[in-house]
């Protein structure tokens, strides 16, 4: 197991989870091997810690429209049944 701050990470299951395109511009697409994500809830915060997006994924839903943030570093926390995993995403618009 993973320590990350005060969460427990399964680190097969965040082996699993890949998050692209990262920086992204538009969407971010969520990818989950051989794991169902309907429920899985999404949560965006910016560097001030504040919640700027928050989203529960449909059955089959694997992206989240991110259009409306703007140009920064942001934390996406995903999760999972009894699990947390945190990652740094890059929103970068073309200019």
């Amino acid at each position: 197991l993973i320590r990350s701050g005060n969460t427990l990470i399964n680190e097969i299951t965040q082996s699993k989870l890949k998050i692209f395109p990262n920086p992204a511009s538009d969407y971010v697409t969520i990818n989950m091997d051989n794991m169902d994500n309907t429920g899985l809830q999404i949560n965006i915060y910016n560097v001030m810690g504040l919640l700027v997006k928050s989203e529960i994924f449909e059955q089959n839903q694997h992206q989240i429209n991110i259009g409306n943030l703007n140009n920064n570093i942001y934390l996406i926390e995903i999760k999972l049944k009894d699990q947390t995993i945190r990652q740094k995403l890059i929103i970068q618009k073309p200019i």
